[in-house]
C-alpha cells in the first residue's frame, strides 16, 4: 500500500519514513460496500483493520457501542489473543479500509514495539470503556 494512504495514522507516528513505508508494505487497500458486514461476532480472526474513509458500526451483543471513523482501527483483539471475533463490525455507506493479514500484523508489531504498544493501550481502553 502506498504509505501517503496511512500518512496521519496516530499508530505510526514517530516512525522514520523508512519504518513507515515498512508498516505500510504490510497493509492492502480494500474498499467495502454499504451495509456490509467486515467482522462477525464469533468468527475467526484473521486480520487487522485501520479505517482510511467512511465509518463503521461495531456491535456487541446486538447494541451499537461504537462508531469508527477514519484513523479507528479494529481486529486487534481476536489477532493478539488468538480468538474469535468480539464484535460485529459493519459499514456505514462505502468504506475504504486498510488490511492486514495476521502473519504481516504479526511481523510488524515484532518488529515496530512501539506500534504493539499503542495497538494494545487503544484496545486496553477502550475494553475497559475509557473510550
Amino acid at each position: 500500500m502506498e504509505p501517503t494512504r496511512l500518512a496521519g495514522v496516530a499508530l505510526f507516528e514517530g516512525l522514520t519514513q523508512e519504518e513507515f513505508a515498512s508498516c505500510a508494505a504490510r497493509f492492502q487497500e480494500v474498499e467495502v460496500l454499504s451495509d456490509h458486514n467486515v467482522a462477525r461476532d464469533g468468527d475467526g480472526a484473521c486480520a487487522f483493520f485501520l479505517v482510511l474513509d467512511g465509518e463503521l458500526d461495531v456491535h456487541v451483543n446486538f447494541e451499537c457501542v461504537a462508531t469508527l471513523r477514519p484513523g479507528d482501527f479494529f481486529g486487534e483483539m481476536g489477532l493478539e489473543n488468538n480468538a474469535q471475533r468480539s464484535a460485529h463490525v459493519a459499514t456505514r455507506g462505502r468504506v475504504q479500509l486498510a488490511k492486514n493479514m495476521v502473519w504481516d500484523h504479526k511481523q510488524m508489531v515484532d518488529e515496530f514495539p512501539v506500534v504493539h504498544e499503542r495497538i494494545t493501550s487503544i484496545a486496553a481502553a477502550r475494553s475497559s470503556g475509557d473510550s
